[in-house]
């Protein structure tokens, strides 16, 4: 299961590469990396991603190339966070730790027993107030996939929710009656797994796949990338 992972940006492509949880992991020009970077920037080590008590550190290895976390250069173990900016020699990264997007779910109205968001005062659904409404226990939502897009945009999939891959490069959470245009690729969860609904040209049914880490995606010429947990 892909909790943590690198994704950077390589000959013109999103790269993804995961990271084995809970072990120090060596970022690399090398074969002896657990994550080759090819770049003339990036050291033989540059740096390691190490786990501790908190989350994760990063140290900085190089003698020749610096590292920086959203801008600031790395000198000594540095904590690092979902989303944080890495700047390996030239290259640009983003470390992701999905866990960390984990979150309970949401109000379930007791009348049409749909989920809500945390801040609705009336169900979405059906209209029905949730306010003072019976207790219901709220049960863990994992993020399930996170899709990269174009630009750094970016989305997580729970299950209950749809992420939309949208011809400008945007990627959108929202519920499943949401995600209704034929003519948008879309991310869900069905039968057990995300999956990658292509968008439906002409005459011709939407085709489905599963998603594992590293998959690309094309909707419209831009291309999105995936990271299964």
């Amino acid at each position: 299961m892909t909790t943590i992972a690198i994704s950077w940006l390589g000959e013109g492509r999103i790269r993804v590469a995961e990271l084995e949880a809970g072990k120090r992991s060596l970022v690399s020009r090398g074969t002896d990396g657990d994550v080759m970077i090819q770049h003339p920037t990036v050291s033989r080590p540059h740096l390691a991603i190490v786990p501790c008590p908190s989350g994760y550190l990063v140290e900085h290895l190089s003698r020749t190339n610096p590292t920086r976390v959203n801008g600031s250069r790395v000198e000594g173990p540095t904590p690092l966070s979902d989303g944080d900016a890495l700047v390996i020699g030239t290259v640009s990264a983003t470390f992701h730790d999905l866990a960390a997007g984990d979150r309970r779910q949401g109000p379930v109205c007791h009348n049409c027993h749909r989920e809500n968001d945390a801040h609705q005062r009336d169900c979405w659904f059906c209209g029905t107030s949730l306010v003072n409404a019976p207790t219901t226990i709220r049960m863990p939502r994992p993020v399930l996939c996170r899709l990269l897009g174009p630009d750094g945009a970016q989305g997580d999939l729970y299950e209950g929710t749809v992420l939309v891959l949208s011809p400008d490069g945007k990627v959108t959470a929202t519920r499943r009656e949401g995600a209704s245009d034929p003519r948008t690729g879309h991310v869900e969860f069905r039968d057990g797994q995300p999956m990658f609904v292509a968008p439906n040209e002409g005459e011709s049914a939407a085709s489905a796949q599963p998603i594992a880490t590293s998959d690309e995606f094309s909707v419209a010429g831009n291309t999105f990338v995936a990271i299964r947990r």
